[in-house]
């Protein structure tokens, strides 16, 4: 009797140990499945749309020039064209995924404006920032976009513009020229109801240009800028007899002169 409970009792032993190996075994299992888990969710491997729906704004900093704009013009008359860039020299690349006018990519810092002969030859630099009051630029990343030129003053020289965001209703641009001295500018903080970054103005004869901009009380009005005596004068605005943006649009015949309504001053 003592001998078959002895057998007994070793026989349960041996179960009870051969469960406890098993359930041990599971439960490494477990674990390392649950380490492998840990890796695969981490929280410093964000997908990208998670990181699209935390609508937080992103920056990248530029660590070399980047051209955002160009365009190509005759400086001397000897029928050889010069070009013109527009260079981001210092800055960031910010991309904000939240609604609004700023959704999206964009080139934020400091820009120069350089211009090369055919040779390669650098003619002269100007710092775009100051033409906007030294304040920081920015410009939609895409491709460059094109430098128009135009001669506003009619010194024979080419004239060009570059706009910042102004609001909804226009951007706020500046006119640049460049002659044999090199860049200067001619006329800042033109609001124009245009949002395109660089545009070509309606000239009034060859020593003018007209201006179209959104008042909120007196609706689109018509501005006319005379050179006179190296800088531009305005004449007093008037109701606007088309309402159409500022600068010309693709396919637009340039005209010498743009009537405007006689006696349609604002109220």
């Amino acid at each position: 009797m003592i001998v078959r409970t002895r057998v007994f009792l070793g026989v349960l032993a041996a179960l009870l140990l051969l469960i406890m190996a098993v359930a041990c075994q599971k439960g490494d299992q477990v674990r390392k499945g649950e380490q492998h888990l840990n890796v695969v969710s981490s929280p410093q491997h964000p997908t990208t749309n998670d990181t699209n729906e935390s609508g937080v704004s992103s920056e990248i900093k530029i660590i070399k020039p980047v051209v955002i704009a160009e365009g190509t013009t005759e400086l001397n008359g000897d029928g050889t064209k010069e070009t013109i860039l527009v260079w981001l020299m210092k800055g960031k690349e910010v991309t904000d995924p939240n609604p609004g006018p700023f959704q999206g990519t964009f080139l934020q810092g400091q820009f120069e404006v350089v211009a090369t002969a055919a040779d390669g030859k650098e003619l002269a630099r100007f710092g775009l920032n100051d033409a906007f009051d030294g304040g920081e630029l920015s410009f939609r990343k895409d491709k460059p976009f094109m430098l128009l030129f135009d001669d506003y003053n009619g010194d024979g020289f080419p004239d060009f513009t570059i706009g910042q965001w102004g609001g909804s209703n226009g951007n706020i641009y500046s006119m640049m020229t460049i002659d044999p001295n090199g860049f200067r500018i001619l006329e800042k903080n033109i609001y124009s109801s245009d949002h395109r970054a660089s545009i070509r103005y309606r000239k009034v004869g060859d020593h003018a240009f007209v201006n179209q901009y959104y008042d909120q009380e007196k609706g689109s009005l018509d501005v006319i800028y005379r050179w006179k005596d190296g800088t531009f004068s305005l004449d007093a605005p008037v109701r606007a007899k088309e309402v159409h943006p500022a600068g010309m649009e693709e396919g637009e015949v340039a005209e010498k002169t743009v009537r405007l309504r006689p006696n349609s001053s604002p109220q």
